[in-house]
């Protein structure tokens, strides 16, 4: 494959500098990592700059690795998919409805996420709590989201408890288990589930995050959980994981590696994009697969494009920086004529002066998820940091909206009513829409 390296390189020029944290890139065609570069750095305070050697926290990406581990077990015969999660942990509560290792895998459980739990308790921050407080913020909660299997909700608590169920059945933390299991034989002699948030971890990347004032600070974890995240890798490694999904070599073999790619259905009949680990999607008529990750003073971003044998790997130190969308721009530039066009682009005006009415801070109904419609000289403008959405909004067809650029996201805005606030649906490619009050 000929890349286009200068125009790829030039993509991350803004945090190519000694002063700026940044990102490693890692691009995988036909089993071979092609490009690995590192742009920024990884330790401001030392001057250690980011390479495809530099470890990072890729939080949520995680979830695809303790997926793994679970569909192990149950190969194994050890577990099955149906069992409760009350029979390896009994500590959760019945809630007079069951909630099987299934639903916790596509997040159809209705359990309510713990990260966003504790902002709205007025809890401490998550990033220093440890799994005790995660059980004792399930026992509190007296009722789910939803009835199991009813309704799809990305919930961080199901992956931990997932993790957690590993550690019971097999006798070994989710580390020992991953290690053994997979990192060892893939040689990812980098990668781990990072349970101890006090152990040294060679070549690491420090997290930051950007003040009001436009300045950095750090903005590093300090949290033992893993099973929703807690994975320490490099590129190189990922790359090495990435190989599994065309060839396993790993226990189960490929057999286990499409079960990973069976999306969540909902007992009405209608499928999910969330399978196991794994979002499975389209962009530009392209099928794709893959994940993000979101913690602390790091982002994440793994991109496989299966029918081109094509995945790009972003993994950045900069709460600020949008790995996923610098992935779809690196597709854009290597994949090029094989993709089809782009959608879903806005073409209208930016929103009218008269929709300023809308602006405020928007919060998902079902956890404590913020949006943002602000307005600004330039017309409405949206936040939604949990997405990594952050432009002005323009029309996009008959009360609709979306972003210049952003091919997979579709904004709708409900006036309201006398009785009712404002209202904004989100609509993302693959993705259940979800709504926000204000």
């Amino acid at each position: 494959m000929n890349l286009p390296i200068a125009h790829i390189d030039a993509l991350f020029a803004a945090w190519d500098r000694p002063d700026s944290p940044g990102c490693a890139l890692g691009i995988v065609h036909a089993g071979e990592l092609v490009y690995a570069r590192g742009y920024g750095m990884a330790d401001l305070e030392h001057g250690v700059p980011i390479t495809p050697a530099t470890v990072f926290d890729i939080a949520s990406i995680s979830k695809q690795f303790t997926a793994w581990c679970v569909l192990a077990l149950a190969e194994e015969g050890q577990l099955s998919l149906d069992d409760p999660i009350q029979r390896f942990c009994p500590e959760v509560p019945e809630y007079g409805q069951r909630i099987t290792l299934h639903h916790l895998l596509h997040h159809t459980s209705g359990l309510r996420d713990y990260l966003g739990i504790w902002p709205v308790a007025g809890l401490p921050d998550a990033n220093v709590f440890r799994r005790e407080d995660v059980y004792a913020t399930i026992a509190r909660q007296r009722e789910l989201n939803f009835a199991p299997g009813s309704d799809y909700i990305y919930s961080n608590t199901g992956y931990w408890l997932l993790g957690e169920v590993v550690q019971r059945v097999s006798g070994q933390t989710l580390r020992e288990f991953a290690h053994e299991q997979v990192f060892a034989p893939l040689g990812m002699a980098s990668t781990h589930f990072h349970d101890d948030f006090t152990e040294i971890e060679p070549n690491r990347a420090l997290g930051h995050a950007l003040r009001g004032d436009g300045s950095l600070r750090l903005d590093l974890s300090f949290c033992d959980l893993v099973g929703d995240g807690g994975i320490y890798t490099t590129v190189e490694d990922l790359a090495r994981w990435d190989a599994v999904f065309y060839a396993s070599p790993l226990a189960g073999g490929d057999a286990l590696i499409a079960q990973m790619h069976v999306p969540g259905r909902l007992v009405d009949g209608s499928a999910i994009s969330y399978a196991r680990g794994l979002v499975i999607g389209a962009y530009r008529g392209a099928r794709t697969v893959s994940h993000g990750g979101s913690w602390a003073g790091y982002r994440s971003s793994l991109l496989r494009f299966p029918d081109e044998r094509f995945t790009v790997i972003c993994l950045a130190n900069l709460a600020s920086m949008e790995p996923w969308k610098l992935a779809h721009q690196v597709a854009d530039l290597c994949l090029g004529s094989r993709l089809g066009p782009a959608t879903n682009i806005p073409g209208g005006a930016p929103v009218a002066v008269g929709d300023a009415a809308f602006a405020g801070v928007y919060r998902n109904t079902a956890w404590d998820e913020p949006l943002t419609l602000s307005w600004q000289a330039e017309g409405l403008h949206l936040t939604a940091p949990w997405y990594g959405f952050d432009g002005v909004l323009a029309a996009a067809g008959e009360g609709a909206y979306a972003i210049a650029g952003e091919t997979d996201l579709r904004v709708e805005i409900e006036p309201g009513s006398a009785d009712d606030a404002p209202a904004a649906v989100i609509h993302i490619q693959g993705e259940p829409p979800r709504r926000f009050a204000r």
